[in-house]
């Protein structure tokens, strides 16, 4: 009982209203509840146990609270940081039921955190001034962006109308070399069937002096025949008085050689 009346007197003396609710904030309903009940109960083992629950609960919550302030840290968190330390020591050693000589080193441990709050408010002050000149600069940018996007929608318009002027004169092109084209294909379709009448004119032309080519040489060929059917006549008719006198010349000299032998026989 006596640690614990103790405790509360360090509790008020160090710690006001203010510091405690801004160091407890988030758990010290529970811790509040549990010392009053442990107050007015008169079993000392059970006070005893009370107080090891409470002090357990304390420490596990403000070990957590500390790995949570660590990652973002801001004047309040480091006060409460500062504070909450302190306390933790100060209860640490009431369990070992020493004396009340260590509250003037923790006034001044509260003073030295209280400094360093204050030069926490003077960190966060140039935090603000550079959050401040942060949102300056992204309103610049974003005034820098908006022009850029103005920019570059003018920029594509006239892309734009020069495509379209662009696509426009190739319009206009292509539609003048389709039409040379299709004259072009005209003249030619003209010259070709005037080639093509004029072919068939040179074929028939062609043809008419053919037949009369082939019966002149048809009368040529039959006048050869006659005239070599004649000669043929002729040349036996030739070959037959040839063939006679050659006859009559034989028996000529077969005569002369039979008398030239039968006086020869005679001599």
């Amino acid at each position: 009982m006596r640690s614990c009346l103790c405790r509360r007197r360090i509790w008020k003396r160090v710690f006001p209203n203010q510091v405690k609710s801004l160091c407890w904030r988030n758990y010290d309903a529970q811790l509040t509840v549990a010392m009053d009940e442990a107050l007015h109960n008169k079993e000392t083992s059970n006070l005893e146990n009370t107080n090891i629950v409470c002090w357990k609960r304390l420490y596990s919550k403000t070990d957590t609270f500390l790995e949570s302030t660590v990652l973002n840290p801001s004047p309040q968190h480091l006060f409460v940081t500062q504070i909450s330390l302190k306390e933790k020591y100060l209860l640490c050693s009431l369990e070992d039921d020493s004396s009340l000589t260590d509250v003037e080193s923790l006034n001044n441990s509260l003073e030295q955190s209280i400094s360093v709050a204050a030069t926490a408010r003077s960190h966060e002050e140039i935090f603000q001034e550079l959050e401040s000149q942060l949102q300056n600069m992204e309103a610049r940018h974003q005034k820098e962006m908006m022009e850029l996007k103005h920019q570059h929608e003018m920029h594509i318009i006239e892309l734009e109308s020069t495509l379209t002027t662009k696509l426009k004169s190739l319009e206009t092109e292509s539609s003048l070399r389709e039409r040379l084209h299709e004259e072009e294909m005209k003249e030619l379709r003209r010259q070709l069937e005037k080639q093509q009448v004029q072919s068939q004119l040179d074929l028939g032309a062609m043809k008419h002096k053919y037949s009369l080519d082939t019966s002149h040489y048809q009368s040529c060929i039959e006048n050869l025949q006659s005239r070599l059917l004649v000669k043929e006549l002729e040349h036996q008719l030739q070959m037959k008085e040839l063939e006679s006198q050659l006859r009559k010349q034989f028996a000529l000299e077969k005569k002369k050689l039979r008398k030239a032998n039968k006086s020869k026989n005679r001599k």
